[in-house]
């Protein structure tokens, strides 16, 4: 910390505590002016508790979906396995950039002990494994935490961890060739339950559909156009509407699967 910055929470100790109390501060009271932190309890869940708290009630007053909390949720719960795996209190003072790093290779590696959450006895919150996009989104989280605990006067914004960047893992993608679909698809299973699953696949192969898609699909999304059929009907994700012919093997899985009691193709 910058040497005026330090003076600059000094001095204001001094004049708060004065002001407010007629006496001034001790030394422990100084001391943590000088780190930054205006709390005694300093614990890092504990403050992603209030964060989180302070942005329910912000988006309940802004009318807006407590959907954008999950990832504040998420980050509380991936701190509080990281303080599980260390076996030690995590305080808000030990976050930097190197802090940083430590809780993304952790939430990168797989829980191989997790076997149910903690929630229900388990020693997790979550199965680890995982990816960029995900990682950044909590990167991002606590990043936010951080810039209110700077504007509450708690402590000061850790600036090093704008230094962290989540670097891509290494990623090997197999593909399956159109000749590896046809011969999965032509091979039979005694099990119909698999031979249904394997169908599925199938057919999202030669769609492109994803799983959430394919499981929304109903008899009245697929239509006749010009002879041929088609599937007509709205994203899930993005909401966009979609219109994707169908080849003959994708045709066949669903004359022989499109007549089940719930309606759904």
């Amino acid at each position: 910390m910058e040497i005026e910055v330090m003076q600059t929470n000094i001095e204001d100790c001094i004049k708060n505590h004065f002001l407010e109390n007629k006496t001034y501060p001790t030394i422990n009271e100084l001391k943590n002016s000088i780190t930054g932190i205006a709390s005694t309890n300093n614990e890092m869940i504990y403050w992603l508790k209030e964060f989180i708290e302070v942005k329910k009630t912000d988006l309940i007053s802004e009318n807006r979906s407590e959907s954008s909390i999950k990832d504040y949720d998420n980050l509380l719960s991936l701190v509080d396995d990281f303080q599980t795996s260390i076996n030690s209190v995590i305080i808000i003072s030990d976050v930097n950039k190197i802090w940083v790093q430590k809780l993304i290779a952790f939430a990168r590696e797989k829980r191989t002990d997790f076997d149910k959450p903690k929630s229900k006895g388990g020693k997790y919150n979550l199965r680890g494994n995982l990816k960029d996009n995900t990682l950044k989104k909590r990167l991002s989280a606590l990043k936010s935490c951080f810039n209110w605990l700077q504007d509450s006067k708690v402590i000061s914004y850790p600036a090093s961890i704008n230094k962290v960047k989540i670097k891509p893992a290494k990623i090997i993608r197999t593909t399956l060739s159109k000749e590896e679909v046809k011969a999965f698809y032509e091979t039979d299973f005694k099990d119909s339950k698999l031979n249904y699953i394997k169908s599925m696949f199938v057919f999202a192969c030669y769609t492109g559909l994803r799983f959430s898609d394919l499981c929304a699909l109903k008899k009245e999304h697929f239509v006749n156009i010009n002879g041929k059929t088609a599937i007509i009907f709205e994203n899930l994700k993005t909401g966009e509407t979609c219109n994707i012919n169908i080849n003959s093997i994708a045709l066949e899985i669903w004359n022989k699967y499109k007549e089940d009691e719930k309606g759904n193709a």
